[in-house]
Order: structure tokens, then C-alpha cells, then sequence
């Protein structure tokens, strides 16, 4: 049988399980005539018909097309990505409902789901408001890793954090305290857990009263590192652990760990590196107080004009990228567009996966001045970037993804945003169980 005939076998099959006309299934949407020639193989379901087919028959779309069984573990996996990207959104109600909605089944069928699910609920009802119920959360979540160990040492990192925003730092020096003993005793205090649990803990003896503790404690993380064989690597694990609590949503921790790369930067007069680290500080200031993001956008400012004699283009093309998109949230877009384009020029048809985010910014700049139909040029020209970069998994590319569902939202193609976001989850390794298909998709195709 030809993949054709397949497809509509199985349609067939289930319409009759169902006990359902031909009329019935096709409903408003497809007449029984042309799902009779789905059901024979003489002629190729489209995307739409597949999914108005799926819904009805309450499978997929990947069954009907390729004769793969729903898989358990496969809405496990994608629901906690779609919790976890609204989430990043800004969206923790929506987070909670659908990881509320997997049910046992889903919550049973992936063994990450607890740890991953369990971390994702915890943020979310911070971002909530719901303090309690997430220390509680944390504590649970602690309670069920080995006491002491560096897993058990690393979670407790978030719930020291929780204390000090809750007001609580006796509570929250004492877990750190024995959290980052954990990482002494393994001689793992230069790691980047390890720093910011030092961070944690020496905050929380400043607000005890205790300023010298938490500085002479800071000094000791600060010999750590300097006798690790790079000595580079002080700065290093602040810069990653600022760029991973960033990540992470902990914008105004992250900003302050890119601070002290920034003093150590200084300290060993790496004037270019100091630079570099201050542009990521603008930008984590601008996510940790948006109250402040015009003064980001000048620390931006200066630090491209001392990069410009100073190069690479590698650092000053970032820096003018970061420009381009916080000043499209400043209300400047004719600004924003004069920074993506300087970025364009620089990079020439490189194919450079900045290009792709340059687009991006200049596409948002049109897009904020009303000019749609060029803004959607570009976001077509991002789009064609994008899809050439190797799908490893880099989280600037998922970004970049993330950012053109975005703006085809805007835009008003909401299949297409379906499927921007389709992607950014398949290249953080997530897989979306998707309704649409291209012809090309499907087996014959």
C-alpha cells in the first residue's frame, strides 16, 4: 500500500470504531466526498484536513499520517516544554494549569518530570505571589534528595534565595552555610553553584549585621578560584553563574554576579573583558529593575563606544545587538533600527547566526513604527537563517525561535508562531507532538 492508502486505512479504521458517518467526520470542515477519497488513498489529506481528522478522532496527526501510537511519555515531554516556556514568558498561571492538567498518566510516563515539573511549579508560584506554598515546595524537594550531597547542595541554593527574599536571612544563612560546606569539602568552591551560594550566604550575614563575615567569605571564594589553573577562572564562574541564574528567570542575582566579574575583570586589567561584562550587566539590569532600563541602555552605550577601538567585531557586534533590542523596548525604534543595521552591514550575507538576530531586532523596530510589511520581510529573511543553523541546541538559537514565534504573534500568522515555537522546543530537545505537517514531512512526500 502506498503511504497514501495507509493514511486513509487507518482513518477509515477509526471513523468506523467511532461508530461515524463519513458526513458526520467531515463535519463543516471536509465534505464526504473528499473524505472518501482520503479513506481510498486516491488523494493526499492536506495539513488541515489531518488536523480537523486528529481532533475528531482523538488521535494525532502523527497516527493518522505516519502510524505512530500516541506515546505517553512523548505529551509527558511536551507538555512540561510548554509549561516551562510559559514560564519564560511571564505567564505562571498558565504554567501551573498545564502542568496541573498532565495527570498521573502524563506525570508517571517521564522520569524527569518530577525534578524538571517540580522546579518549574516552585517558579511559578513564586512569580504568583504564593511564597508559602513554595517553600514548601522547596523543602519537599530537598527532603527528597540525598542530605548533603551536591545535588542536595545545589537545590538548596534556590531556597536560600527564597528565605532572603522572604525576609529571613538566619534561615536562609544557616541552609547555605551547610549547603556550601558540602562544595568545600569536595574542594568544588570555585563551582558556580558554590559562588552563588557564597553570594547568598555573604548577603545574608550583611543583613544580620555582619558585613566583614560575608566579604571575608566572598575573599575565600575569591582564593578558590584564583587557585584553579586559569586564572581567568575567577571571573569565568561568576560570568557563567550570572548567565545561568539569568537564565533562570534570577535577574537581580545574576545582575550582581556580573558585577563582581566585572571587579575581578578590572582587578586583572582585562580591559576588553571588562567591556564585554559590563554590556551583560546593562542587560541584566534592564531584566532585573525595567524600572532602570534606561540607565542599561547608556551603560550599553558606553561600553560600545570604548569597544569600537578595541574590537573584535565578535564583542562589539553583541554589544550593539543588545542595544537594538532594549531600545526597541525603550520606545526608540528608529535608534533600535539603526543598531541592526549597523550589526547587517558588519556582518555582510555571512549567514552568521547574528544575522538571524539582527533581522529579528530590526523586524521588532519596524514592526513598533507600523511598518508591518517590512518588518514581516524580515522576519522571513530571519526565519530563512535560522532554519539553516544546525539544530544543537545552542539556547541562542532557541531564543532567537522563541523571539520570531513572537513577533509572527504580532504579526497575526499564528501558524506561523506555532510553529517558531514548535522549533525553539525541538532544538532544546523537547518534541511537540504537532497537528500540521507538510506534504514533504510525510512518508512519499
Amino acid at each position: 500500500m502506498t503511504p497514501d492508502e495507509l493514511t486513509g486505512s487507518r482513518v477509515r479504521a477509526l471513523r468506523k470504531s467511532r461508530g461515524l458517518s463519513q458526513a458526520e467526520l467531515g463535519g463543516d470542515v471536509l465534505s464526504a466526498s473528499y473524505l472518501s477519497m482520503i479513506e481510498s488513498g486516491a488523494r493526499r489529506a492536506s495539513a488541515a484536513a489531518l488536523r480537523h481528522l486528529a481532533d475528531r478522532l482523538g488521535t494525532t496527526v502523527d497516527h493518522l499520517a505516519l502510524g505512530l501510537e500516541p506515546d505517553c511519555r512523548a505529551a509527558a515531554e511536551s507538555r512540561l516544554a510548554l509549561a516551562r516556556l510559559a514560564l519564560r514568558d511571564g505567564r505562571p498561571a498558565d504554567c501551573l494549569t498545564l502542568l496541573d492538567e498532565g495527570g498521573p498518566g502524563v506525570a508517571d510516563s517521564a522520569c524527569r518530570w518530577d525534578g524538571e515539573a517540580g522546579a518549574a511549579r516552585i517558579r511559578a508560584l513564586e512569580d504568583l505571589g504564593r511564597t508559602e506554598q513554595a517553600v514548601d515546595a522547596y523543602e519537599t524537594r530537598l527532603a527528597r534528595l540525598e542530605a548533603d550531597s551536591p545535588a542536595w547542595a545545589e537545590a538548596a541554593a534556590d531556597l536560600v534565595r527564597r528565605h532572603l527574599a522572604d525576609g529571613a536571612p538566619a534561615s536562609a544563612a544557616v541552609l547555605a552555610e551547610r549547603a556550601l560546606a558540602v562544595f568545600t569539602e569536595r574542594d568544588l568552591l570555585w563551582s558556580e553553584p558554590a559562588v552563588r551560594l557564597a553570594t547568598h550566604l555573604a548577603e545574608a550575614r550583611a543583613r544580620q549585621g555582619d558585613s566583614g563575615g560575608g566579604h571575608a567569605l566572598l575573599a575565600e571564594v575569591a582564593r578558590a578560584l584564583r587557585a584553579h589553573p586559569d586564572d581567568t577562572a575567577r571571573a569565568t564562574a561568576y560570568e557563567s553563574a550570572a548567565t545561568a541564574a539569568h537564565r533562570a528567570g534570577r535577574h537581580r542575582e545574576a545582575h550582581t554576579l556580573a558585577e563582581r566579574a566585572l571587579a575581578l575583570h578590572h582587578d586583572l586589567d582585562r580591559r576588553r573583558d571588562a567591556l564585554t561584562v559590563r554590556a551583560l550587566s546593562a542587560v541584566l539590569l534592564a531584566d532585573a529593575e525595567p524600572d532602570r532600563l534606561a540607565d542599561a541602555v547608556e551603560q550599553l552605550h558606553a561600553a560600545r563606544a570604548e569597544l569600537l577601538p578595541l574590537g573584535p567585531a565578535e564583542h562589539l557586534t553583541n554589544c550593539e545587538l543588545a542595544l537594538a533590542e532594549h531600545l526597541v523596548r525603550a520606545g526608540s525604534a528608529a535608534d533600535a533600527h539603526r543598531f541592526a543595521d549597523a550589526v547587517l552591514q558588519r556582518l555582510g550575507d555571512s549567514g552568521h547566526p547574528h544575522e538571524a538576530r539582527a533581522r529579528l531586532a530590526k523586524a521588532d523596530a519596524l514592526l513598533c513604527a507600523d511598518d508591518t510589511s517590512a518588518a514581516a520581510r524580515q522576519l522571513d529573511l530571519a526565519v530563512g537563517l535560522l532554519d539553516a543553523l544546525p539544530p544543537d541546541g545552542d539556547r541562542r538559537t532557541v531564543e532567537c525561535w522563541r523571539r520570531a514565534a513572537g513577533l509572527h504573534r504580532r504579526l497575526g500568522d499564528t501558524d506561523a508562531a506555532m510553529r517558531a515555537y514548535d522549533r525553539a522546543l525541538h532544538i532544546a530537545g523537547h518534541t511537540l507532538p504537532r497537528p500540521a505537517r507538510s506534504r514533504a514531512d510525510l512518508p512519499g512526500g
